[in-house]
């Protein structure tokens, strides 16, 4: 299940199943497709159906990518980027700023 409901139980949806992948994956950085769905399946009620879902949102989010000549999935994280401080509009202008306390007018 996709989208949550009060009716459904938290272990069994598609978001905890991508968690337990994350974890497994996390962990070894590289897993064979078919070892990954058996943890899946043996961790939450219901995995087998929950983790080719859950699986695509994770590579949809790219976390994971599938590896065809091995048949293994790889976790690959999120992608680093340098941050920078904004685009120029945002950025404060610390040499205009001045403090002006309650009592006082500009």
């Amino acid at each position: 299940m996709l989208r949550p409901s009060k009716h459904a139980h938290p272990d069994q949806t598609v978001l905890n199943a991508s968690v337990v992948i994350l974890r497994r994956l996390k962990s070894r950085r590289l897993e064979e497709y078919e070892s990954l769905r058996k943890h899946v399946k043996k961790s939450i009620t219901g995995g087998d159906a929950l983790y080719l879902p859950a699986l695509n949102l994770l590579y949809i989010l790219g976390l994971t990518e599938y590896r065809p000549k091995t048949d293994s999935v790889e976790y690959v994280g999120f992608p680093v980027t340098p941050r920078s401080s904004g685009p120029p509009s945002y950025r404060p202008k610390t040499d205009s700023v001045e403090y002006v306390g309650p009592n006082e007018t500009v």
